[in-house]
């Protein structure tokens, strides 16, 4: 019963589609690319972690591999918001750059999340958490595309 109930939250939480709107700002524009690959992984980690009990160390190491990289790449993403929030004057960007830095915010914390789950299969509360913030981060985004677009109307 459980497992079918994480089966049928995470298609709900994270069968959506993404596309990201154009910020006018190329340093901008790859971080966005890159919540999409973070976003893309997060989907292939949650379907991987599927039955974690029955999976082999070999398929957990690789669970663990593509989390420690996509937190690298959100520690990087990081300062590089921080250096584009501080040096902007214009109200709006930097707006958006604060939203896109609680849309990494919330990749951060389900990659946590499900990192704690991959060390601890039985706490299905951490990979539910995790799922959810995938979604508050996926929320945001749209609101932040559809801002975008309404702008440039």
């Amino acid at each position: 019963m459980k497992k079918l109930f994480i089966t049928i939250l995470t298609i709900v939480f994270i069968s959506t589609s993404m596309s990201f709107a154009n910020v006018p700002n190329s340093t901008a524009d790859k971080l966005l690319s890159e919540l999409d690959i973070i976003h893309k992984d997060l989907t292939l980690i949650t379907k991987m972690m599927m039955n974690i009990e029955n999976k082999d160390a070999k398929e957990i190491d690789k669970i663990k591999q593509i989390i420690k990289r996509d937190n690298s790449i959100i520690d990087s993403n990081y300062s590089v918001l921080n250096n584009l929030y501080t040096n902007e004057t214009n109200i709006e960007l930097k707006k958006q750059y604060a939203e896109i830095g609680y849309i990494l915010s919330s990749h951060a914390i389900a990659l946590n999340n499900f990192s704690l789950y991959v060390d601890e299969p039985n706490n299905i509360d951490e990979f539910i958490d995790g799922v959810t913030m995938i979604r508050n981060g996926h929320m945001t985004l749209d609101y932040v595309e559809n801002k975008i677009k309404d702008v440039h109307k």
